[in-house]
């Protein structure tokens, strides 16, 4: 996808991956520079966790940081905050760096 907008989370018909899975794919986008797939990824896996607080607040921190390399910062800034919600004892929530 490049460096445009990320596309709405659509999971394909039949494909029921993980969030760790999404969280892994997401890194490896942010890992290439490719930040609009990574926030498409974190997105897709926030949607898997509905059930793991802290797999959740580790995506929307993930998120985050794939935002603000987009230059959204309204929108990382919004993750950013669901993200300590989540995990108010996790030091590292704005990392450049996703986990």
């Amino acid at each position: 996808m490049g460096r445009g907008k990320a596309a709405t989370p659509a999971r394909p018909s039949g494909d029921a991956r993980s969030a760790e899975e999404e969280k892994v794919a997401g890194n490896r986008a942010f890992g290439k520079g490719e930040f609009d797939d990574a926030v498409l990824h974190y997105s897709l896996g926030i949607e898997s966790a509905s059930d793991d607080a802290v797999m959740r607040g580790t995506l929307f921190a993930n998120r985050a940081a794939a935002r603000l390399k987009l230059g959204d910062a309204t929108k990382a800034s919004a993750d950013a905050k669901k993200a300590v919600k989540l995990r108010p004892d996790w030091p590292r929530h704005m990392s450049a760096s996703p986990r």
